[in-house]
């Protein structure tokens, strides 16, 4: 076996895939926990509010979004970045130690894992994009404003929570609605993927060819041993002690 793994199109690239979705689950899911720090725990998607105009220029927090919206989010990427970064991982040393390897894989848990994990990001985006679009209709709302970003020179207060950091919502909640649609794509990407290498695994069950085992030796291989016949190559008996049994 040589230094370096054989090519194949359809691992490879899954492998890149797996460890590029693992950056950009982080990168969706930490704006939305540092919001939640601005806002001292609390759920800023849908949130209603009402502006103040001067002499105060601030918002006012009349209710927050649920908080299972948020956690739903945040949770979700525990799974999102340990799974493609564990079998990515698993995937890149399967590919290593050698191309039969790879064909060998726990394709079909792979394939049902990254389906779910599609749907499920699919629907944290879908949280995300509508708790966003529904905050900045709040923001809005008032004809003083024209834009959602504006709201970020604004003063932000609760009556319960008091004054709260209202400078970087917009630009967290874009960073991470981008990344979050991003993963989507990239979660799609794998579902595919995986769906190739289960096909393929497939047709080379249903056509009865043979696979390499770790060791290098294939089924024919080893049969020659344990039935004490002369292989190929070879000049004599390879199992003297063979009893024919």
């Amino acid at each position: 076996m040589g230094c370096c793994p054989k090519l194949d199109f359809i691992v490879g690239p899954a492998i890149l895939i797996y460890l590029a979705t693992a950056i950009t689950e982080i990168v969706s899911s930490v704006p939305v926990g540092l919001l939640q720090d601005d806002f001292k725990g609390s759920c800023v998607f849908s949130a209603q509010l009402d502006y103040v105009p001067a002499p105060n220029n601030s918002f006012v927090v009349l209710k927050f979004g649920a908080k299972s919206a948020c956690q739903f989010c945040t949770y979700l990427t525990i799974f999102t970045v340990l799974f493609p970064l564990i079998y990515g991982s698993y995937s890149l040393y399967a590919l290593y130690k050698s191309i039969e390897n790879a064909s060998q894989m726990w394709v079909l848990p792979a394939m049902m894992v990254n389906v779910l994990l599609f749907v499920l990001k699919f629907i944290s985006s879908c949280i995300l994009s509508v708790g966003f679009s529904e905050l900045c209709n709040s923001v809005t709302k008032s004809k003083d404003i024209k834009t959602c970003s504006v709201g970020q020179s604004k003063t932000w207060l609760h009556g319960g929570l008091g004054k709260l950091t209202g400078s970087h919502y917009d630009t967290y909640l874009k960073t991470a609605q981008s990344a979050s649609w991003f993963c989507v794509f990239e979660w799609f990407l794998l579902s595919i993927l995986s769906f190739l290498h289960y096909r393929r695994n497939m047709k080379l069950r249903s056509s009865g060819e043979v696979m390499r085992d770790p060791s290098g030796f294939n089924s024919s291989d080893t049969a020659g041993v344990v039935s004490n016949e002369v292989l190929p190559g070879s000049t004599g008996v390879i199992n003297p002690n063979y009893s024919g049994k």
